[in-house]
């Protein structure tokens, strides 16, 4: 086989791995997200099968990238020999440095020690000993299928994560998480504590009380307390993760010195930041927020 060809196939077989790999990683980041996990699948592959071909896909393609470099040493061999020139070794400076970072960010994560985090530990525990309909629920699954999984109203299972009431029942949990500051693990938890009966009883004791639909705040909460909190905070349960805090304090009235102080955020924070990015920062969630807002006075 002529040299040419060989060189032709490597960089055809080079190129169908990289496009393939943008292939998979979309497939993982956007229609399989994380939490997903068996629930989901395409083409009978759930995400983790598809993580499987995405790593292989990424071996395949760093040989053959070290094949095209071993068919083409002789060249990189002249180059580097050529005459000397007067920023040949700038050049050469350059190119070590480049190399050497490269391989330093690349090795760095192989050889960090791995950390045991307790906290997702636990969590996964408690997760697994939820009830069936519950421990299945994830972050693909629309508000629709979450609570029709866990058999509650879907309106139920938006009061209990103090979710405006006008939100479409075909939005995604995982998209809601990101933009309200909660988890899919704090989903299951609220959806761990309700029960049809108990979820409906809620809903009937908040209406009554409030003039909109409001399922309940935590598992602990009474209907009594969800109404009182619910009227109390001028507004606290429309607090989004989309919302700036000068919105929010624009909407309920709470001094902005106030809220930094029991969110734990720093007194200079610019009042145009946007409470799901602080949430992700700081970690707290909406929740919390909407707590601090209920406790004031």
């Amino acid at each position: 086989m002529r040299k040419s060809d060989l060189n032709f196939m490597v960089d055809a077989v080079a190129f169908g791995c990289f496009v393939f790999m943008v292939a998979t990683g979309v497939i993982m980041e956007y229609l399989l997200p994380p939490g997903s996990g068996q629930h989901v699948s395409i083409w009978g592959l759930d995400r983790h099968a598809w993580g499987d071909i995405h790593f292989w896909l990424a071996v395949v393609f760093l040989a053959t990238l070290a094949l095209h470099v071993y068919l083409h040493w002789r060249w990189i061999v002249c180059v580097l020999r050529r005459r000397p020139s007067d920023d040949s070794g700038t050049r050469v400076a350059l190119g070590i440095s480049a190399l050497v970072a490269l391989l330093a960010i690349a090795l760095a994560p192989l050889v960090s020690p791995v950390e045991r985090n307790t906290t997702a530990s636990r969590a996964n525990e408690a997760r697994w000993s939820m009830s069936p309909g519950v421990e299945e629920i994830a972050g693909s699954m629309t508000l629709a299928e979450a609570a029709d999984r866990a058999g509650v109203a879907v309106e139920s299972l938006l009061g209990a994560l103090r979710l405006p009431g006008e939100i479409s029942r075909n939005e995604r949990l995982g998209r809601l998480a990101r933009d309200n500051g909660f988890t899919v693990a704090d989903v299951r938890e609220v959806l761990e504590g309700m029960t049809p009966a108990s979820a409906g009883e809620l809903d009937s004791a908040v209406s009554d009380a409030t003039s909109r639909p409001i399922g309940y705040a935590k598992r602990d909460e009474t209907a009594q307390h969800a109404a009182g909190s619910t009227a109390e905070t001028g507004g606290g349960a429309d607090i989004r993760g989309s919302m700036t805090l000068a919105e929010v304090v624009a909407l309920t009235g709470v001094p902005v010195s106030h809220l930094t102080q029991e969110l734990g955020l720093p007194a200079a924070t610019p009042m145009g930041e946007r409470l799901g990015r602080l949430a992700r920062q700081y970690g707290f969630t909406l929740v919390d927020v909407r707590d601090v807002i209920a406790s004031y006075r």
